[in-house]
């Protein structure tokens, strides 16, 4: 190594390292927007899974006494199987309801969870680089 290269080899480690920081910043920074926005969207899912599951309870409760109401009140048997065909019917409808909204908030909660892009380890990896060219000969 010369005189003028150990003179530069000093600034050429500050140029690399600064690069490098800022390079790690960034991809922190980028890196914690993502969890932002993963945070938020997946209490928003939350929010919208605690409601679609009191609203099918509430639904479910009540398809249930309206079923013990009219059997009650069926007055043969030809009518409590009726009742009970009915409310067989009603309840595979309903059901049947049911799971396509699950299914389409399972949907969305993937679509969140999927990543937009390459993860922070990927981003830094490249980072490491510049410095080892300037330490091997």
């Amino acid at each position: 190594m010369n005189e003028r290269q150990a003179q530069q080899f000093p600034d050429r480690i500050t140029t690399t390292a600064r690069d490098m920081i800022q390079e790690s910043t960034a991809a922190v920074e980028e890196s914690t927007r993502g969890a932002e926005r993963s945070y938020f969207a997946a209490a928003d899912a939350a929010r919208d899974l605690t409601m679609m599951f009191t609203e099918m309870a509430q639904s479910n409760i009540t398809a249930t006494l309206n079923f013990a109401w009219e059997l009650a009140a069926a007055r043969n048997p030809t009518q409590a199987a009726a009742v009970c065909y009915y409310h067989t019917h009603k309840n595979y409808e309903r059901l049947t309801e049911q799971l396509s909204q699950l299914t389409a908030l399972a949907q969305r909660l993937i679509a969140f969870a999927a990543p937009e892009g390459p993860g922070l380890p990927q981003q830094l990896q490249g980072t490491s680089r510049p410095f080892l060219r300037l330490v091997t000969p």
